[in-house]
């Protein structure tokens, strides 16, 4: 991911990045705790499948996760307890269904 740094950036902040169509750019949004990261980025990718379903675009090609500036560049982010990356600790998270589904 991009090591660039924004102004005011302190070690341990977060940002979730988010490529709703690859080849594109990244969308990145500093969020202020994991909790925050896996609500934003379950939203994202229920919108992601609500415009698949909608034939809003034409395939399902995206790329999403947390990053952490560790006071150099950004890197992924890795639960310092389990070592899951995001999408790894957010399977219990979608599994209790915290965000609603686009269904058909």
């Amino acid at each position: 991911m991009p090591t660039e740094q924004s102004k005011g950036t302190t070690v341990g902040d977060l940002r979730v990045y988010h490529n709703p169509q690859i080849p594109g750019p990244l969308f990145k949004q500093p969020v202020t705790s994991v909790e925050e990261a896996k609500f934003l980025l379950a939203t994202l990718w229920e919108y992601d499948n609500w415009q698949y379903l909608h034939q809003i675009k034409g395939d399902y090609s995206s790329a999403s996760g947390l990053e952490v500036w560790d006071g150099e560049e950004w890197v992924d982010w890795h639960d310092p307890e389990t070592d899951e990356d995001i999408c790894e600790a957010m399977q219990d998270y979608l599994l209790e269904g915290r965000v609603a589904s686009t269904g058909p």
